[in-house]
Protein backbone atom coordinates (compact mmCIF):
# COMPACT_ATOMS: atom_id res chain seq x y z
CA UNK A 1 0.00 0.00 0.00
CA UNK A 2 3.18 2.34 0.42
CA UNK A 3 2.35 4.28 -3.18
CA UNK A 4 4.93 6.92 -4.56
CA UNK A 5 2.69 9.99 -4.21
CA UNK A 6 2.94 9.03 0.17
CA UNK A 7 6.42 10.03 -0.30
CA UNK A 8 6.32 12.96 -1.58
CA UNK A 9 3.44 14.22 0.60
CA UNK A 10 5.73 13.31 3.48
CA UNK A 11 8.91 15.09 1.60
CA UNK A 12 6.62 18.36 1.00
CA UNK A 13 5.23 18.48 4.60
CA UNK A 14 8.45 18.29 5.85
CA UNK A 15 9.61 21.25 3.21
CA UNK A 16 6.85 23.10 4.11
CA UNK A 17 7.80 22.96 7.84
CA UNK A 18 11.13 24.17 7.00
CA UNK A 19 10.17 27.19 4.95
CA UNK A 20 7.49 28.21 7.49
CA UNK A 21 9.84 27.81 10.65
CA UNK A 22 12.57 30.29 8.65
CA UNK A 23 9.73 32.56 7.51
CA UNK A 24 8.85 32.96 11.01
CA UNK A 25 12.39 32.98 12.69
CA UNK A 26 13.01 36.03 9.84
CA UNK A 27 9.43 37.22 11.12
CA UNK A 28 10.60 37.96 14.47
CA UNK A 29 14.52 38.78 13.64
CA UNK A 30 13.08 42.25 11.87
CA UNK A 31 10.57 42.92 14.80
CA UNK A 32 13.51 42.35 16.88
CA UNK A 33 15.54 44.88 14.90
CA UNK A 34 12.28 47.38 14.96
CA UNK A 35 11.82 47.14 18.30
CA UNK A 36 15.71 48.36 18.83
CA UNK A 37 16.42 51.97 19.03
Amino acid sequence: MNSPWVGSIAITTEFTSILIENVYLKIRQSEIFQRSP
